[in-house]
């Protein structure tokens, strides 16, 4: 398995989604606090005839992740983790390779560009798992790293439609926040 090999594997059949959940967390005080936490999955799917193929990758990964719907019921297999520590620290640096992921800890985003057609999802997935689950309060910390979570998330996700602060104002009203 070689990283040009999995980047057709990727940019043909896999995917990679990050999403913002809304929670409530109960503070030791008692008070109910928002919380908005990051979920993302990382998929290769593979038709009956190239399961093998899975198991390499797993292999590629130092042996993280997960082999889904191999058996004789089903006519595909599919490689995925939605871990962000398997993702943020295995998968995504593989991905990018060694002077791409050293690349991005040094340079502006707009910078990066990886060697395949989702290089976009790549990096800025990267980069919003390294703020992890953020508090929603009124520090301006907190504020301005929500607020780059969201930019980051506009990148992969880039609905022509929709300016960048149509869509932040939308990602705010769907997770029940305040325009922070």
């Amino acid at each position: 398995m070689t990283l040009d090999f999995l980047h057709g594997l990727f940019d043909g059949d896999g995917s990679l989604s990050v999403s913002l959940v809304k929670s409530s967390k109960v503070s030791d005080s008692g008070e109910d606090k928002n919380r908005v936490s990051l979920k993302v999955n990382f998929t290769i799917v593979q038709d009956e005839h190239n399961l093998s193929l899975l198991d390499e990758i797993k292999n590629y990964f130092n042996g993280e992740g997960h082999i889904y719907g191999v058996n004789s019921s089903n006519k595909y297999g599919i490689y995925n983790t939605g871990s962000r520590s398997v993702l943020h620290n295995t998968i995504l640096p593989k991905m990018m390779g060694k002077e791409t992921y050293e690349l991005l800890n040094s340079s502006d985003l707009e910078d990066v560009r990886l060697p395949l057609i989702k290089y976009n999802k790549i990096s800025c997935t990267y980069k919003i798992l390294e703020y992890g689950l953020l508090d929603i309060g009124s520090a301006k910390e907190e504020k301005e790293r929500m607020g780059e979570i969201i930019k980051l998330i506009y990148y992969v996700r880039k609905d022509e439609k929709l300016t960048f602060e149509e869509y932040k104002q939308k990602m705010y009203t769907n997770l029940g926040l305040s325009n922070l």
